[in-house]
């Protein structure tokens, strides 16, 4: 009986370990670069959450990134941005949002 119950326990074990996770490990963290490459001055809006509608995701700010300036932000979740339609006329409309629900790679890089 001992030898059943130690072969019972060892053979629990091995199925435990061999069957697959149902889990997914959480993201990993990555880094958005947003480069302002054509205007004089853009403002930039990025929010982060896993919400698909992303103005109901936590706002990280509002920024003006000059030409050859880059915001980079470091995210472990989903991110948005956007940027003002017509850079510099003070319209207050903005592009719609891009996203991503999850970085591709450690690094991207985005052009406004």
């Amino acid at each position: 009986m001992l030898a059943r119950l130690s072969f019972a326990s060892f053979l629990a074990s091995v199925i435990h370990f061999a069957s697959p996770r149902v889990w997914a490990p959480p993201l990993a963290a990555g880094q958005l670069n947003l480069h302002n490459d054509t205007w004089d001055t853009v403002q930039v809006e990025v929010r982060i959450g896993a919400a698909q509608d992303c103005d109901v995701n936590q706002s990280v700010g509002v920024r003006t990134l000059r030409r050859g300036k880059v915001w980079a932000i470091v995210v472990d979740q989903g991110v948005c941005w956007r940027r003002e339609a017509n850079p510099g006329d003070g319209s207050g409309k903005w592009t719609p949002w891009a996203s991503r629900a999850q970085l591709l790679n450690p690094i991207e890089d985005v052009s406004l």
